[in-house]
């Protein structure tokens, strides 16, 4: 397994000041966000500067975590997949991830499913032409917000480069997220990695117990992803570096 951290956790600072943060957290990579830090827009000049600076700090892009919603219609105004593979590539990364979109799997019916796949695939197709791969954000507000509606698209979808993240919502419960993570292992690509209880933003030393049992199950699993910190304590940046250790540590373990 291998550490890092999401760039969207700290909207505000430069790509900068997220390199050399992440340098000081002794974290082994950057999932770059396609919202602020790199979106597709961003000249192939900057996004190979981006990329030098991030491998001269002896990090990893993780990933691109990018907006690109499958279930939507792609207007004038938004990029196409064309744009956000060509920002992937630049970045050094295989690993594209997107949303699914079609709002709530519970009130999704059979042709919103298949809608979703058969947009998936097409792109899927293109990614393997360039060596990619897609990896579906787990998250209310679409198609992937619980484990049986993901499996249900990866299933439909039925790709080898299509795959998903996984991520605890903001009540967090060792049994059933061991149950979930366990489920999605076979489609498992990266996990978000953060801490709430009652849906308040804590540090990831309070869910320590809960986390160990996530990472135990994952090492058993022979799990090579990432676990990407994200939503920190406050937005604050001492809260992250404590985050960090705490992953580290529990990794260690």
């Amino acid at each position: 397994m291998k550490t890092g951290l999401c760039s969207v956790t700290f909207r505000g600072k430069l790509v900068g000041e997220i390199i050399e943060l992440t340098q000081r957290s002794k974290l082994a990579a950057i999932e770059w966000g396609g919202d602020v830090h790199v979106p597709p827009v961003t000249p192939l000049s900057r996004l190979e500067e981006i990329r030098r600076q991030t491998e001269d700090a002896g990090l990893l892009v993780s990933s691109y975590g990018s907006y690109y919603t499958v279930l939507e219609a792609q207007t004038g105004h938004a990029p196409s997949f064309d744009e956000v593979m060509d920002v992937a590539e630049s970045l050094d990364t295989n690993t594209i991830r997107v949303w699914s979109g079609g709002g709530d799997s519970k009130d999704a019916d059979v042709s919103t499913f298949q809608q979703a796949a058969d947009r998936a695939i097409e792109l899927a197709d293109a990614a393997a032409e360039r060596k990619l791969t897609l990896a579906f954000e787990y998250h209310r507000g679409g198609l992937t917000d619980t484990v049986e509606s993901t499996l249900r698209l990866l299933d439909l979808i039925n790709k080898p480069n299509v795959k998903c993240y996984y991520q605890t919502d903001q009540a967090p419960d060792s049994a059933r997220a061991v149950s979930e993570i366990t489920r999605l292992l076979p489609h498992l690509l990266n996990v978000h990695c953060f801490y709430y209880r009652q849906g308040e933003r804590l540090l990831l030393e309070e869910g320590v117990s809960f986390w160990q049992s996530l990472v135990e199950t994952l090492k058993a699993s022979g799990f090579t992803g990432h676990l990407l910190l994200e939503f920190v304590k406050d937005d604050a940046e001492g809260n992250f570096l404590r985050d960090a250790a705490t992953l580290r540590d529990i990794l260690s373990l």
